[in-house]
């Protein structure tokens, strides 16, 4: 029970270190667009009366998505908006940072060493690899007004990637020999299914479209290096005082 309570500990500090890192990065890269194709969407003409259809949209940041809907009901504005990011940033970073800490450690301690900070920062280039680039390549991070499939099916995508990358990446490092064979083919496979896709256009332009998508995979590469960086020297020190 103690060790839980440390690593919950370590957890929560690289998880908090990691949403306020990745907070900051948005705030000045992120949130600007997102404003910017917010006014474009309104903006743009109402097309002809049809069946009711909803249309969602991603716009991710560290591996996190934000929906966005035509249904202009409820959302918060302003500071709230952005509090409530934050904390939604944070949040993500205890969940992940749960994630990564018990995996490092159970690996740590099979190889009867302690994790340090380089090797934790390894471990979030990792999580980065697996839960935000490797999605990125099918479906890359949108912003409100851009043309998106079907919600539930890009979700579905999004887990199966992630998932085939972890095992991949874990099958690459810690197996060798047969095993790298399957780890591409895991690795491969999402791609070759495809990932879900609209047939339609958006009215954000495609050098905004763009830039969102670099900014939205710089974020989470900060979230990642971030959290598994701390997560490696929090752990290291827990050695240490153990």
């Amino acid at each position: 029970m103690t060790d839980f309570r440390r690593l919950f500990f370590v957890a929560l500090i690289a998880g908090l270190a990691a949403g306020l890192a990745t907070s900051v990065v948005q705030a000045g890269k992120l949130w600007p667009l997102i404003e910017s194709a917010e006014l474009l969407e309104s903006s743009a003409p109402t097309p002809a009366p049809a069946a009711p259809q909803g249309h969602a949209h991603d716009h991710a940041a560290a591996g996190h998505a934000h929906d966005h809907g035509h249904d202009h009901g409820w959302s918060p504005d302003g500071p709230l908006r952005h509090g409530l990011t934050i904390l939604f940033n944070i949040a993500a970073g205890l969940g992940f940072g749960l994630i990564l800490n018990a995996l490092a450690r159970l690996r740590a301690l099979s190889a009867g060493q302690t994790l340090t900070a380089t090797e934790g920062v390894w471990w979030g280039i990792a999580g980065f690899a697996a839960f935000a680039l490797a999605p990125a390549l099918g479906l890359p991070p949108e912003l409100p007004g851009m043309a998106a499939g079907e919600l539930v099916h890009r979700q579905l995508w999004w887990a199966a990637t992630a998932l085939c990358s972890a095992s991949a990446i874990a099958l690459w490092v810690f197996m060798g020999g047969f095993w790298r064979a399957v780890a591409v083919i895991l690795a491969v496979v999402p791609h070759i299914v495809g990932a879900p896709h609209a047939h339609e256009h958006g009215v954000v332009p495609g050098e905004l479209g763009a830039a969102f998508a670099a900014a939205s995979l710089a974020a989470s590469a900060v979230f990642w290096v971030v959290l598994g960086g701390v997560s490696g020297w929090a752990q290291a020190r827990w050695g240490q005082t153990a």
